[in-house]
């Protein structure tokens, strides 16, 4: 569906991105949002979602759903892509139930920018000095206000991050984040909407000059004044953290999955951490699945949603 290529030409499957329900719609069962990281696709959770599927308990409570982007699109894009899908299903059916969210990766990311009130905070993070200028200038309805100054959306109940780069990736900066501004190509309409006659003031977003917007490589540095914004926002919803370590038999402070070190990954105010021996991409591995499928059993319906 998505995938590498994805990745590297955004704009060929932007019209692709969405929450995609795996059956039938049930107002009687909760969903269980899964977002997938960067280079990746939706079928990377189907394998989990058939364990899951196998506890009956979890079968009658839950409905599986994904969401699908192309992650080589501008991280703050992604974001509102998701935050307009989630008030899509919301319209289209009103009677859904509160949802869990779990987000790999650069999906953890996507799901951070769900759950939390922005105020002006992320906005004056990423133009500094030129703040007030800016937003004196671009209307209300304009696609980087819309991007930047948000609530948490209510019916977020709990979420799950697994490996998320909160404060980013050295590898994003490096040979690899070279390699995102040479072969990615992001949307005529995306830069053309998010430049939108503001000259220089975008290089703030990127950290990087020439009006480039920045990928979902660079996105990630953890010297992007988004992500440095971003950690100083509280969480609203109740979180759980699931942090790879590679089986890293020293301090868990200097451990890392490969791509994303502790320091990265770890969260204040997580309801839980749970360290397993993997790599980065570890969604598939038993004990992540089964890190799920116990804070799925032991998942509680808020008072305000119980039958």
């Amino acid at each position: 569906m998505m995938g590498f290529d994805a990745m590297l030409h955004p704009g060929n499957y932007i019209h692709r991105s969405g929450i995609y329900l795996l059956e039938p719609y049930d107002p009687d069962r909760i969903p269980v949002l899964l977002i997938h990281g960067l280079t990746s696709q939706p079928q990377l959770w189907f394998n989990p979602i058939n364990d899951m599927q196998t506890d009956p308990v979890l079968r009658k409570r839950f409905q599986f759903w994904v969401f699908g982007y192309p992650t080589g699109s501008p991280i703050l894009y992604s974001a509102l892509q998701l935050r307009q899908s989630l008030d899509g299903i919301y319209k289209t059916y009103p009677k859904t139930k509160n949802m869990v969210v779990v987000g790999h990766s650069l999906g953890g990311l996507l799901t951070q920018m769900q759950t939390i009130n922005t105020g002006r905070v992320l906005f004056n993070g990423v133009f500094k000095d030129k703040a007030d200028a800016v937003y004196a200038k671009i209307p209300a309805d304009d696609i980087i206000k819309k991007a930047l100054v948000f609530n948490a959306n209510p019916h977020i109940s709990e979420v799950v991050f697994i490996c998320t780069p909160h404060r980013g990736s050295r590898l994003a900066t490096g040979f690899i984040g070279n390699l995102g501004i040479w072969l990615i190509n992001l949307p005529g309409t995306v830069v053309k909407g998010m430049l939108n006659g503001m000259e220089s003031s975008l290089e703030l977003i990127a950290g990087v000059n020439n009006n480039k917007i920045p990928d979902g490589i660079q996105g990630l540095s953890p010297k992007s004044p988004l992500l440095t914004t971003l950690n100083t926002v509280p969480v609203q919803s109740p979180f759980y953290s699931i942090v790879g370590t590679r089986g890293w038999s020293g301090p868990l402070t200097k451990s890392s999955d490969g791509v994303v070190p502790y320091w990265s990954s770890h969260l204040d105010g997580a309801k839980a951490e749970t360290i397993v021996p993997y790599f980065h991409s570890c969604c598939e591995k038993p004990l992540t699945i089964a890190a799920v499928k116990l804070l799925l059993q032991k998942y509680k319906v808020p008072p305000s949603l119980a039958d």
